[in-house]
């Protein structure tokens, strides 16, 4: 572990457990706020967020729209959204910077999404 350059092995070991736990903390209140987002008042984590915990959690609970920061998330990440809460697309601030691929597979899904996308000339 050349990247704890001054820390012993145990604290490196240390280090290690703490950031695994760390990860495991995060994962669980994205859960927890996926099952009830009135949870979120409690959570001191959101900073440790990622796009991709927001896109978990408006899947399984799409009543987080209201405090997720929907700007951050990626085509990839609004894609598996949509996939899973269609009911989401009024939301979604990329519509047209999705693949054509990606809108083609959505569109399959849910037919009623042609709607939503401007052709770009």
């Amino acid at each position: 572990m050349e990247k704890y350059i001054g820390l012993s092995e145990t604290e490196q070991a240390c280090l290690e457990k703490c950031r695994e736990m760390e990860d495991e903390c995060r994962n669980m209140w994205v859960r927890a706020m996926g099952f009830s987002p009135k949870l979120a008042c409690y959570c001191t984590h959101w900073s440790d967020f990622k796009p991709s915990d927001w896109a978990r959690m408006l899947v399984d609970n799409r009543e987080i729209i209201n405090i997720a920061p929907i700007h951050l998330l990626s085509c990839k990440e609004w894609s598996f959204v949509l996939m899973y809460q269609p009911v989401l697309i009024d939301h979604c601030p990329i519509v047209n910077d999705f693949s054509a691929d990606t809108w083609e597979a959505l569109t399959q899904k849910y037919p009623w999404f042609h709607k939503y996308r401007t052709i770009k000339s």
